[in-house]
């Protein structure tokens, strides 16, 4: 539904989230498309993630009852990881094929979460039930590891995955991009004309961008950098008038 975009703004970061946690539960089929949205991506962190899943579904397919399903699967495994050899090197392949490993399916992958990020299609809806955060203090990797995604607020960890999603795959310093400082440049980015089309990764990936924590798939236009220059100043005014109100 979100790959295609079947009655929502089509978004493969929406579609990676939903088959993961299908592939988490042990869906192959999940499994395998996947590791197909991944292995289209344009980053090595898509490639090698594509390259673990395509093992994931390797070392699974011999559980499958039906012959036909685990030789489809056995195959299409084979033919993934084959694809992308010229791409990633034998390090990377090998640490692949380790955490793949590792893997074993989950009998509940965080449904409640999940259901969370289904009512998050436009960058409209995730303002609506993220900015509530726009005052928490750390990264999103750090809140996304941290024991406040052990309580139950169920929105938080949805408005993290998807942010954190984009990070796996997008080309990303090492930095963790400050929570709130992203909820502060989305501000900007849920009007204008086809908002109701654009998914809100979209929005997300964009403020990735404008923070200088990723960098675009594509040259930012000048006339465009210059509305991001003057977001991250509207940012940093904002940073100083808080620090000035605690003092």
């Amino acid at each position: 539904m979100y790959r295609s975009g079947e009655g929502v703004p089509p978004s493969t970061t929406t579609a990676r989230i939903w088959y993961r946690w299908a592939g988490e539960t042990g869906s192959l089929y999940s499994v395998e498309q996947l590791a197909n949205l991944h292995a289209a991506g344009i980053s090595r962190k898509d490639w090698i993630e594509a390259y673990r899943w395509y093992e994931i579904m390797r070392l699974a397919a011999p559980t499958l009852k039906d012959p036909m399903q685990r030789s489809k699967r056995l195959q299409a495994a084979a033919a993934g990881q084959k694809k992308l050899t010229s791409k990633l090197t034998q390090a990377e392949r090998k640490e692949a094929v380790e955490q793949a490993a590792l893997w074993s399916p989950r009998e509940q992958a965080d449904p409640p979460m999940y259901e969370a990020v289904s009512k998050i299609e436009t960058p409209i809806d995730y303002n609506r039930n993220c900015q509530r955060y726009s005052e928490q203090k750390g990264g999103a990797r750090e809140l996304w590891n941290s024991a406040t995604l052990r309580s139950e607020d169920v929105q938080l960890r949805a408005c993290l995955i998807l942010i954190n999603e984009l990070l796996m795959r997008m080309s990303c310093d090492s930095r963790d991009p400050e929570v709130r400082e992203l909820l502060f440049y989305m501000q900007y980015l849920d009007r204008g004309p086809g908002i109701f089309e654009r998914p809100a990764s979209t929005a997300l990936a964009t403020t990735l961008v404008i923070g200088r924590y990723c960098k675009p798939e594509v040259a930012t236009h000048p006339e465009l950098e210059k509305f991001y220059k003057m977001y991250r100043e509207f940012y940093e005014e904002a940073k100083q008038k808080r620090a000035a109100s605690k003092s």
